[in-house]
């Protein structure tokens, strides 16, 4: 049978330039015919890439059944590329290649498979390969093949070369010659490719040098100062390579030391001084060096001194006399400049101490000369006379103006006359009154609990006649306010004399409004005079209508404004009682 014959029939496609496949049959050399397909010698023609086709396959040598094939063809293999992907950093030593496919076709993707080759790695079946460990500057050869459903395809090739690698390092780097602020550094260049150098030193500053150059001078330096220098060459391909870089240690060399800091002269006894200073800002060499002093007096002998420290003690001066002091510091190498500092030593203050010790004994005993004498006149003075003490008691009523009583047809005039000349006669009469009469105890109102509800600390209620409130228990001082009983026309506590409310005493002026009766309140201040607090509001606005106080509401039912007045009318009544309001 033909489908036996023929079971094993294998094709392979060839691409044509027009973009078309062919399909060659592989039939055990039989030229065999082909039904729903037109195939010549074995080939079928003008297959587009991705395309389908069944037919069944006969000879005159078999019988049937016919042997069935299916073509699958190949997609177009001009659609595929090689992609390097190597990344930079790694180019030296490593490669990356990626299949790359132009455009969409209907070719089922599933069956492609793939297989790279690179020299030096393990083959890939994948889309990419990734190889590493090559060497730098050298070529290396890949190779792709495709296959779809089983077919191969696709044939590419691809030579990679590698990127520069890292240069060796520099050979015989040192220190050739150096001064205080310079060093010659010296070096043989590396064996291999590089392209230039980078020197850095202070471990932030680099310098980029020439391939060419074999040495280079670091100047304005420090002197006396440990530099860690370093120098790698670099190649640049794809990306900047450096070199291991090779270290030295270098000095500089010393000079003379900076000016000592801070000089200063102090006086430490009448004839001493000490002299004193901060270190050198740079010692520009060893710093175990000594500080040397030139004490320079006024026409005299010139005297030396050295110290590992800036502390000389400079005794046995002559008294008021000035003195140049010169200070430098020695690294031992090197002597740095002289500062220099004057100071004069004082006089010879214990002499002058002695002589003033002397003057006031001597003062002293004629002072005691003379007390004497004029005790010894009063003694004889006074023993002729008779001496008289007398006692004086403090009479606070004297102090008092006398004031006569004023008859009610000449109020007027009598007011007018008073307040004339800025009320000068009514300010006499108030101020003859002493703030706090002395035979009248005013204990209560300095109690410690009683003294925050005083307005002012010199004007208080006597005790013998203040209003006193109903206790609340528990409360020291709830029977306290700042309010005295004032006798009228043959009535004895007609009147109450209080101070202005303070915003804390506001409840217990209420509580003594409801608890003595009262029925007329006149308020002969204002709030505020001369921007002091004189009295607080203690009665709610027409606008606010009823305000409480503790236990007291206070309901405001009239408001009359007058040219030099207010008239107010308010309605009074105590929660804790049933009795009507007033």
């Amino acid at each position: 049978a033909c489908d036996e014959k023929y079971k094993n029939i294998s094709v392979e496609y060839h691409y044509k330039e027009n973009k078309s496949f062919e399909a060659q049959l592989n039939a055990n050399n039989d030229s065999v015919s082909c039904e729903n397909v037109t195939c010549e010698n074995n080939m079928i023609y003008n297959l587009t890439e991705c395309s389908h086709a069944s037919f069944t396959i006969s000879h005159e040598s078999c019988v049937g059944p016919n042997k069935i094939l299916t073509l699958e063809v190949p997609p177009d293999p001009k659609r595929f590329s090689l992609e390097d992907c190597t990344k930079e950093e790694n180019a030296d030593t490593s490669l990356h290649l990626k299949v790359k496919i132009q455009n969409n076709f209907t070719c089922d993707k599933n069956k492609i498979t793939y297989r790279f080759q690179c020299e030096n790695c393990t083959p890939s079946t994948g889309e990419e390969i990734y190889c590493e460990g090559f060497l730098p500057q050298r070529k290396y050869y890949c190779d792709l093949q495709a296959s779809y459903d089983g077919h191969k395809f696709l044939f590419l090739n691809k030579i990679i070369e590698t990127d520069l690698g890292r240069p060796g390092s520099p050979r015989n780097f040192n220190c050739s010659d150096k001064s205080a602020t310079s060093i010659l550094l010296t070096w043989k260049p590396p064996t291999d490719t590089f392209h230039n150098y980078t020197l850095c030193y202070k471990n932030t500053e680099c310098i980029n040098l020439d391939k060419t150059k074999t040495q280079y001078r670091l100047s304005d330096l420090v002197p006396y100062e440990v530099y860690k220098i370093s120098l790698n060459a670099y190649a640049t391909g794809k990306v900047q390579r450096n070199g291991i870089p090779v270290e030295t240690v270098c000095r500089t060399a010393e000079t003379a030391p900076d000016p000592v800091n801070n000089l200063q002269a102090l006086l430490k006894t009448d004839n001493s001084i000490i002299v004193t200073c901060k270190p050198p800002t740079r010692y520009n060499g060893p710093s175990n060096g000594y500080y040397f002093l030139k004490v320079k007096p006024g026409g005299g002998d010139v005297k030396e001194n050295r110290s590992k420290s800036c502390n000389f003690s400079v005794e046995d001066l002559q008294y008021s006399t000035t003195y140049e002091f010169e200070v430098y510091y020695n690294n031992g190498h090197f002597e740095g400049p002289v500062e220099r500092v004057s100071r004069s030593t004082s006089y010879n203050s214990r002499a002058l101490i002695t002589f003033l010790v002397f003057l006031i004994i001597v003062t002293f005993l004629a002072l005691l000369v003379v007390l004497y004498k004029i005790y010894d006149l009063r003694s004889k003075r006074s023993s002729n006379m008779e001496e008289e003490v007398i006692l004086v008691e403090r009479d606070d009523e004297k102090q008092l103006m006398s004031v006569e009583p004023i008859h009610a047809d000449i109020l007027l005039e009598t007011y007018k006359r008073k307040i004339a000349d800025e009320g000068r006669l009514f300010l006499a009469e108030f101020q003859s009154i002493p703030r706090v009469f002395s035979k009248f105890s005013i204990k209560d109102a300095r109690k410690p609990f009683n003294q925050n509800k005083n307005r002012y600390v010199d004007i208080l209620p006597y005790d013998y006649n203040r209003v006193e409130l109903s206790d609340i228990n528990g409360d020291a001082g709830s029977n306290y306010i700042n309010a005295s009983y004032i006798d009228g026309f043959k009535e004895p506590r007609k009147y109450i004399a209080a101070q202005g409310p303070r915003d804390e005493t506001v409840d217990d002026f209420w509580r003594m409004i409801w608890e003595q009766k009262a029925t007329v309140i006149v308020m002969v201040t204002r709030c505020e005079e001369g921007n002091r607090n004189k009295c607080a509001e203690y009665w709610p606005s027409m606008e606010e209508g009823t305000r409480a106080f503790g236990d007291v509401i206070v309901k405001i039912t009239e408001y009359k404004r007058c040219p030099d007045y207010i008239i107010q009318k308010l309605n009074i009544t105590n929660k804790k009682e049933k009795a009507t309001g007033r």
